[in-house]
């Protein structure tokens, strides 16, 4: 009788166990939630003058403009500036060149400097910070260029380029 009770009381622990398990079970779900990087230059305007002569040229004050910079990522982002033509060109000289210096600065943004005629482009790396990914406030990067001096008249033309792309 003794052997058939611990039997009986053995079977009905295993029961017990077995329905608690089954109740017990958990749900589980799995999420996944995928941001694109977003890194971008955008209000950048351009800059055209026109003055009365070579003396009127050279005493240009630097020109100013404030334009919005984005990078998200969160490793950071490569900032470029290049100059296609690695400084002004004259349009009727091809070998007369102004060089300039072109800098951008501002709210989580290392600075970055090109210096013409002696570079053609410059990369500066940044780092990832929560100013330059999340700007809040349009305007965040100034763009500075001090455009040096002029020795002939004629229309002198570069493109700037400002690309930023996260790494």
């Amino acid at each position: 009788m003794r052997n058939m009770l611990m039997v009986g009381a053995a079977s009905f622990a295993l029961l017990g166990a077995s329905q608690a398990m089954a109740q017990s079970a958990p749900n589980a779900s799995d999420m996944s939630i995928t941001v694109a990087a977003t890194c971008t230059a955008t209000g950048v305007d351009d800059i055209t003058l026109s003055v009365a002569n070579v003396a009127a040229a050279n005493s240009l004050a630097n020109q100013t403009d404030a334009f919005t910079l984005i990078c998200d990522d969160p490793n950071g982002a490569n900032l470029t500036l290049t100059s296609s033509n690695v400084g002004l060109q004259n349009d009727q000289l091809a070998t007369e060149k102004v060089g300039y210096q072109a800098q951008v600065t501002g709210t989580g943004i290392t600075t970055a400097t090109l210096n013409t005629p002696t570079a053609a482009s410059v990369l500066v790396p940044q780092t990832a910070n929560a100013d330059l990914a999340n700007n809040a406030n349009n305007d965040n990067a100034t763009l500075t260029v001090d455009i040096g001096t002029f020795t002939f008249s004629g229309v002198y033309t570069d493109t700037l380029t400002i690309d930023i792309a996260g790494i």
